[in-house]
């Protein structure tokens, strides 16, 4: 994408619940991507990625732009776990449910 505009564009038209935001993207930055994501898809949740995070975190938190900011530095496991806690947990099919039930058994 390599914009805040793209990533606005590409976010309404595949309908996102989750966007991971670079902070410091050129043309518009990712504060006002966020503002921008969160008025066009009010139910995405957006979280901030930047090497300043410490910095900016907390404000997009509390303003209710970025449901949670990490920093670059913060790592993959961090990451993975703040992408899961805000993810709902994927439908279960009949079939997984048939398994699940039979495995109790």
């Amino acid at each position: 994408m390599g914009d805040g505009l793209g990533a606005v564009q590409k976010a309404k038209e595949l309908c996102c619940e989750l966007v991971l935001l670079d902070i410091g993207m050129p043309k518009v930055n990712g504060v006002e991507t966020a503002s921008a994501l969160r008025l066009a898809l009010p139910d995405i949740k957006i979280v901030g990625f930047s090497m300043l995070a410490e910095e900016l975190g907390q404000e997009l938190v509390a303003l209710k732009t970025c449901d949670a900011v990490l920093s670059k530095f913060d790592g993959l496991t961090e990451l993975v776990e703040t992408l899961k806690s805000l993810m709902p947990a994927p439908p279960r099919n009949d079939k997984q449910l048939g398994v699940a039930q039979r495995a109790r058994m």
